[in-house]
């Protein structure tokens, strides 16, 4: 559960992560998008990649749909601007026209006043010039028409852009909030993921488990399995006698036979003491006392090896003998006399 929330966080954040740098390229009107290492590391995987193009086809899907809405207002504005082209030649000509028929119009007001033009003509003349002068009323009306209809459209243009600008903002700003969030998450999912895995100091043998509940709690401190390191040095683990302990000390010399081996043709092990506990010990079943003792074994590995034995296992059974001193036959027949003896001293 713990993986599948880090997993699903980290999808999440790998998301925010190219949003990011896409929105961080659209403000700066940059060509390319500058994706952060910890996923250019990551591109080969398919679904970084497949994040990738996807943030690059949404950036030239969003340009591209700039660039025709701005396509439309140049058309339009192209038009606008040959509009105004036409009038203001049609203007000139009708400027032009208009002087003439003033110049006409003088001329025949004066021969008019002479007796020789008649009025009808004269009047004529007259309302050509008004309707000439109209025209160019009129001409110059449609040429302002289409100058306020070409800054409608510069500033439509800038609207366009300075709103898809203000949005890349915002949406930038929430990206980043909502990374911070997410972030977050990633770091307690981690730890919380860091504390459901034990880690143990070295790579071994699981000899006892202690726990065996699927989503069990572990208390602070509580041993969760017994490890025998790989590589680790054989050790012979014993209990002496407390009325032996007293003749037991680290470097003495120990013989041992496993039990688990064929005793006919496996040899004796010898080895020595290296530990001796410094208090007894109770058997929490039977209530007996002991002493704990360690032996490491000399040439464990060849002894058994050679004579092809089943693989040694933690927990097998051996039996020890300590080595005290060397003692003949007869120190072995008269020793119980002897003890006998002292005993009988220390009475009398």
């Amino acid at each position: 559960m713990a993986r599948a929330t880090l997993d699903l966080l980290m999808v999440r954040r790998d998301g925010l992560l190219a949003k990011r740098a896409r929105l961080t390229a659209e403000r700066g009107d940059e060509i390319a998008i500058a994706f952060p290492s910890e996923l250019l590391d990551r591109a080969g995987e398919p679904a970084v990649a497949d994040l990738l193009d996807g943030e690059m086809r949404v950036m030239d899907s969003r340009r591209a749909n700039l660039d025709r809405q701005d396509a439309v207002l140049k058309e339009r504005l192209a038009k606008h601007q040959q509009e105004i082209t036409g009038l203001q030649a049609k203007l000139a000509a009708a400027r032009e026209s208009l002087g003439l028929l003033r110049e006409e119009r003088e001329m025949m007001s004066s021969l008019f006043e002479k007796g020789l033009m008649t009025k009808n003509r004269v009047l004529a003349i007259k309302r050509r010039a008004v309707d000439a002068e109209g025209e160019i009323g009129d001409i110059q009306a449609r040429i302002a028409r289409a100058g306020e209809a070409i800054s409608e459209i510069e500033m439509q243009r800038v609207l366009n852009r300075d709103s898809q600008a203000k949005q890349v903002v915002q949406d930038l700003q929430e990206t980043k909030e909502r990374l911070a969030e997410v972030t977050e998450k990633v770091r307690a999912a981690r730890d919380i993921l860091t504390r459901t895995a034990i880690r143990a100091p070295a790579s071994g043998l699981v000899v006892g488990m202690r726990l065996h509940t699927a989503g069990g709690v572990i208390k602070p401190g509580q041993p969760v399995l017994d490890l025998i390191p790989d590589g680790d040095r054989t050790v012979v683990d014993l209990r002496i006698d407390p009325k032996d302990v007293d003749a037991v000390y680290p470097g003495m010399a120990a013989r041992m036979r496993l039990t688990a081996f064929n005793a006919r043709t496996t040899p004796l092990i010898t080895g020595r003491v290296t530990r001796v506990s410094a208090d007894r010990m109770v058997d929490p079943q039977t209530g007996a006392t002991y002493f704990t003792g360690r032996v490491v074994p000399e040439a464990f590995a060849e002894s058994v090896a050679e004579k092809d034995q089943p693989t040694l296992k933690p927990g097998m059974q051996a039996e020890v003998f300590l080595v005290t001193a060397d003692r003949t036959v007869l120190d072995y027949l008269l020793d119980p006399l002897v003890r006998a003896v002292d005993r009988a001293g220390r009475e009398l």
